[in-house]
């Protein structure tokens, strides 16, 4: 494998290992003109020896037309009966009969194929290598200890395994031991996801939302939606919330309900959804609070109703209270419809995680309502979460680990 900064790999079938063979630190290397080098990818199939023109496979006179949705292909491999191709922009496809079908969309920008000891090798442009097994199975490529970002936007936790979602390089998993790439979600800009019946919901930074059932990914889940672009999300115990402009929708696993008529949504944006029994808390950005009562019925808590901003960056449920934070105004609780303050040393809030303690992220660090106290050197947080006995803080210049129990 050889990578874009000149590096070159050998993965040996003993160890398992990649190991690194040479570093061409961009030095000229001469090339001898009696043997040319031949990057042209090319596979021997079917009697003839096929290789890439552009959008097609040709050979000797005849040409296959690679799949609709891609303008250029970038990979060719064979394992001597079947025959596979990698589609910029639509992932790899298989020729079946006469025609091609997709088989893998883990990634859309694949750059290179190559079929190696049973297995189907795929190489990308930003998600780094990872392999297929004749069962399917995807196998990131991935020999790092250190999480691929130091922009750390969003942590979450599914099936018992801590996720960490970076600003623009992609998706990453915490085994245990070190951090691995994800293969699969749409966008290299994960943003925020909740889990809902053994399913992940991730919404990117562009509103699409991809779902994972723990094997694999479909992307397009926003297109359920009625404005078709999510900038929220949340989780109750009947359904997933995803907020639009406007409004908002919800999925209980099987049917789809939409709320876009409320009054006091209108032209703004949606930034935070909590649900309790007594309704759904929708958070805007210049509406303040907005509680939709089951009667769908809705209630504005402005400026004028106890609110310090009417930006809410951040709502919680609590044991069924409401804990609402605000880009500049504090933090309020709201119990049987009267909001009173809680107490924090920055008004500045960003965001609000609840574990065993109650977390606020602020202009200035990460501060408990009840927990233990944090290194007060944490600065620009982005995101925390209670992960076994330990707190992780990502921030815009690295992740951070602090034993609490």
């Amino acid at each position: 494998m050889v990578n874009i900064r000149g590096h070159i790999f050998v993965r040996f079938a003993s160890s398992g290992s990649p190991q690194e063979t040479e570093i061409l630190e961009g030095k000229m290397v001469p090339i001898d003109s009696a043997r040319p080098l031949d990057f042209s990818p090319y596979v021997l199939w079917q009697g003839g020896k096929w290789s890439i023109q552009s959008d097609r496979l040709v050979s000797q006179g005849r040409n296959i037309q690679g799949p609709k949705g891609s303008a250029l292909l970038t990979g060719v491999a064979t394992d001597g009966k079947r025959l596979w191709i990698a589609a910029f922009g639509l992932g790899i496809c298989e020729w079946v009969g006469s025609k091609w079908e997709l088989v893998d969309n883990h990634s859309r920008e694949v750059t290179a194929l190559s079929y190696v000891n049973e297995n189907l090798w795929v190489g990308t442009r930003r998600e780094g290598a990872y392999s297929i097994s004749s069962n399917g199975t995807v196998t990131p490529s991935n020999d790092e200890s250190e999480i691929p970002s130091h922009v750390v936007v969003s942590l979450f936790k599914y099936l018992g395994v801590l996720y960490a979602c970076s600003l623009e390089d992609g998706l990453a998993r915490w085994t245990g031991e070190h951090w691995s790439a994800v293969i699969g979600p749409s966008t290299q800009a994960p943003r925020q996801a909740v889990e809902f019946r053994g399913r992940l919901y991730l919404r990117n930074g562009n509103g699409v939302v991809d779902c994972f059932d723990g094997v694999r990914w479909t992307h397009g889940i926003e297109k359920n939606l009625r404005r078709p672009q999510c900038s929220a999300l949340a989780v109750s115990g009947s359904g997933v919330l995803f907020g639009e402009w406007g409004g908002f929708s919800k999925f209980d696993g099987q049917e789809w309900t939409h709320e876009l008529g409320i009054k006091s949504l209108q032209g703004k944006p949606v930034t935070c959804l909590a649900e309790t029994r007594e309704g759904t808390w929708i958070g805007t950005q210049g509406a303040g609070l907005v509680h939709v009562l089951p009667d769908r019925s809705a209630i504005r808590l402005g400026l004028g109703a106890g609110l310090k901003d009417d930006w809410v960056t951040g709502i919680v449920a609590r044991t069924g209270v409401p804990i609402v934070g605000t880009f500049s105004g504090g933090v309020v609780q709201i119990v049987q419809g009267r909001v009173s303050k809680v107490p924090t040393h920055s008004n500045a809030v960003r965001g609000i995680f609840a574990g065993k303690s109650l977390w606020f992220i602020t202009a200035t660090g990460v501060e408990s309502m009840s927990g233990p106290k944090l290194p007060t050197d944490l600065t620009e947080v982005q995101a925390v979460i209670e992960f076994g006995n330990d707190l992780w803080v990502g921030c815009r210049t690295g992740l951070y680990r602090v034993r609490l129990y």
